[in-house]
């Protein structure tokens, strides 16, 4: 068992970070000593380091106290899970598009440049480079035939998605 200092010292948060946690009921109440001190069980450091990776990924604490009802069993928080599951897979979804993309001239198509973050995205940006450099347009990259994929393919699917809702393709867009 741990005492708030011990606790907050092993999950690196402060002990002002765990009475708000459990003001917002994301920690049950801790059990007390005799003397009135809180003292916690493993199972909440691993409660408060499930949380702060969540708050890492980007979920809100109101977020992370709805995921936490399937934990402790809440139906009530549980209610409306799969509407809440698929509104943030959707957001994830666009943060994940907003991490690549090309742009090209509205008249031309020609590339003028690619925006990408990603692992391994100096291979994307290196084919984005010399497609700038040779004057390739988007159709170019659409019609363009890698005998193996690589990482330089997310340019050709990013071309080819251009002007496409990407939500309805397949992973196997060209």
């Amino acid at each position: 068992m741990y005492r708030i200092s011990e606790l907050a010292k092993r999950c690196s948060v402060n002990k002002e970070t765990i009475r708000y946690y459990e003001k917002r009921q994301l920690l049950p109440l801790p059990t007390r000593t005799e003397a009135g001190y809180r003292l916690y069980s493993d199972a909440d450091a691993k409660r408060i380091q499930f949380i702060k990776r969540l708050q890492q990924l980007g979920f809100s604490l109101t977020e992370i106290h709805q995921l936490l009802g399937i934990v402790d069993q809440d139906k009530e928080r549980c209610a409306n899970m799969y509407e809440f599951v698929s509104k943030k897979v959707e957001e994830v979804q666009k943060q994940i598009k907003d991490l690549q993309r090309v742009v090209a001239d509205a008249k031309t198509g020609k590339l003028l440049g690619a925006h990408v973050v990603a692992e391994h995205a100096g291979e994307i940006i290196y084919a984005a480079t010399l497609a700038i450099k040779f004057g390739l347009t988007i159709n170019d990259l659409r019609e363009t035939l890698a005998p193996y994929l690589t990482m330089a393919e997310g340019l050709k699917l990013a071309a080819l998605t251009f002007d496409q809702d990407v939500g309805k393709l397949s992973c196997c867009a060209g």
